[in-house]
């Protein structure tokens, strides 16, 4: 029995409101930032992009630096973060509640 179908063949089962899911490798653009004070947490804005397109934003905060690199498997002395300007100010973002510590 087939297994894996195409839009074309799904579509009406789609419009009749039957669950359907597929699968698409995204990149994921995350910014972070310390919002300043005594405090250790970490505001993180995450952009979800196939090719150019932008199909979701929204911000996390974390406890610490550390657990924002645990949560994305990222080793301390991986070379993957660009600096910005110290002047640069994130964009606006929507924010949903995908806070890390338990609310």
């Amino acid at each position: 029995m087939k297994q894996v179908y195409s839009y074309s063949e799904v579509g009406a089962r789609i419009e009749q409101r039957t669950k359907t899911i597929f699968t698409r490798s995204a990149q994921v653009r995350v910014s972070v930032m310390k919002p300043g004070g005594k405090s250790h947490s970490i505001k993180v804005s995450i952009n979800l992009l196939i090719g150019s397109y932008s199909i979701g934003v929204f911000q996390c905060t974390y406890k610490n630096i550390l657990e924002l690199l645990e949560a994305f498997d990222i080793n301390e002395n991986e070379e993957i973060f660009e600096v910005c300007s110290y002047y640069s100010q994130p964009e606006h973002l929507v924010p949903h509640n995908c806070s890390t510590d338990g609310e």
